[in-house]
């Protein structure tokens, strides 16, 4: 007898309604048969070992993804949709190299348990693999004489899975969200019934409708389908609608300004969806602007309110309002502080400080800031405010200290005048201060900025 040897390079797969196709690979030719030992009461000699029940290990399958793959894959996605197993039959036939079939191993009633996709990169030249596990029943070999199964059309696959995207994915109070359907199915779908009962019991039968929202919160939508085979799917999903907001607001507010200057002003509104429309007005100087951050010039002296209406592009709108005062230039005013040292002889480190009762035209001091220096902190009257002429003590006879004064006009809120003197204590008898200097008007440390 010759012995002629089978290599395992040449085989094919056959699987019902598909053909024959070919694998790079094929694994899990393989059934075994459970030994069953038996012991026997009274007989310690030896153990009675039965036949038990025969398992088949499950065919692995790879191959190079082709056109065969979407046809294999349906077989797959027959087990994950169908609620009924679809199976299939087929056999692994083993040929010599003649391409003559040898050896055939049928299977029946087989489905497929696992697909796994190719590994993929993006440097990579390889064939894109894909691999198959079938669970099936393995019988022995057969030799070719036996007839090979008739083969009979694959089953009729009828799955149908429900979903669908919300467009946006988070809506907006009194905008309208699109519900997108991305279902599918082996046939064609014929129904789709949409509901959303706490949004005032919303339904359609549409398949991809749109809805508003009244009110911020959270929804549940649920779509149910039907395929024109009458099989049916659902799904549902949270929809997070969010409160629909507009806040206007600006920069500077509640300025200071010198008249004829021009103010700049910067839009600081914040709103959920986009602002479409800046409305500016003051109608003391009849200026209006639809810039988002416009100029204007202040002309006249005085309280000017300037009103800033936003619009979002939902329709919602907020108005902010804020003051701009307009002042005059600061006047030429010639003025210093004048001191005298007391006429008491018991207190001659005493002296009075005083300053002229009105401005340059009548105007009344609105505000005034004496400085008496750090020599008197410990006595609690360095600084004195609001006093037109006010009476200090100086700790040191013989010592010089320098005295600061800052006063601003009613009416004149960015002019500061400032006067500066020095004195020796117990030494000088009267004096004056410098002519005052006009500075940019800042609250002194210390003290409250006076409301404008």
């Amino acid at each position: 007898m010759t012995w002629d040897p089978l290599t395992n390079a040449l085989y094919k797969v056959e699987l019902e309604g598909l053909g024959e196709l070919v694998f790079t690979e094929c694994s899990g030719l393989k059934n075994s048969t459970e030994v069953v030992e038996l012991w026997e009461g009274g007989e310690n000699s030896h153990v009675h070992k039965l036949i038990g029940p025969t398992k088949s290990e499950n065919l692995v399958l790879k191959h190079g993804m082709g056109k065969s793959t979407k046809a294999l894959y349906r077989l797959r996605e027959s087990v994950i949709f169908s609620r009924q197993r679809s199976t299939f039959d087929g056999a692994v036939v083993l040929l010599d190299d003649t391409h003559r079939e040898r050896w055939r191993w049928p299977f029946k009633n087989a489905f497929i348990s696992r697909w796994e996709g190719p590994v993929l990169k993006g440097q990579g030249n390889t064939i894109a693999v894909e691999t198959l596990e079938i669970v099936c029943s393995l019988p022995s070999p057969k030799a070719p004489a036996i007839p090979r199964p008739t083969r009979r059309p694959p089953p009729e696959v009828d799955w149908i899975v429900a979903d669908f995207d919300p467009d946006p994915a988070e809506g907006m109070e009194g905008v309208e969200v699109q519900f997108r359907d991305k279902s599918t199915c082996s046939h064609a779908i014929s129904e789709w019934e949409w509901r959303c009962p706490a949004n005032r019991n919303w339904k359609s039968s549409e398949q991809s409708p749109s809805a508003g929202f009244p009110k911020a919160g959270t929804y549940t939508v649920s779509l149910l389908v039907t395929s024109s085979t009458g099989k049916t799917a659902q799904t549902a999903r949270l929809v997070k609608v969010l409160e629909d907001f507009v806040e206007a607001e600006f920069d500077p507010a509640d300025a200071v300004v010198l008249v004829g200057e021009e103010v700049a002003f910067t839009d600081k509104s914040e709103a959920s969806s986009k602002i479409t429309s800046w409305e500016w007005q003051c109608r003391n100087i009849e200026w209006r602007s639809t810039d988002q951050s416009p100029k204007a010039k202040f002309d006249k002296p005085g309280l000017h309110p300037v009103v800033l209406k936003v619009t979002s592009e939902t329709g919602k709108s907020d108005v902010a309002r804020h003051k701009v005062k307009v002042v005059p230039d600061c006047p030429q005013w010639k003025v210093r502080f004048t001191f005298e040292q007391s006429k008491n002889p018991n207190l001659p480190n005493q002296y009075t400080f005083e300053l002229p009762r009105k401005g340059p035209n009548g105007e009344n001091l609105a505000f005034i800031d004496w400085d008496f220096g750090e020599a008197l902190d410990k006595l609690g009257t360095r600084r004195v405010h609001q006093k037109r002429k006010h009476v200090a003590n100086f700790p040191k006879k013989g010592e010089t200290y320098t005295i600061t004064c800052g006063v601003r006009l009613q009416g004149y809120e960015t002019c500061w005048y400032k006067m500066e003197a020095s004195l020796t204590a117990g030494q000088s008898r009267t004096g004056h201060s410098s002519w005052a200097v006009v500075e940019p008007y800042e609250a002194p440390e210390g003290t409250l900025k006076h409301r404008l």
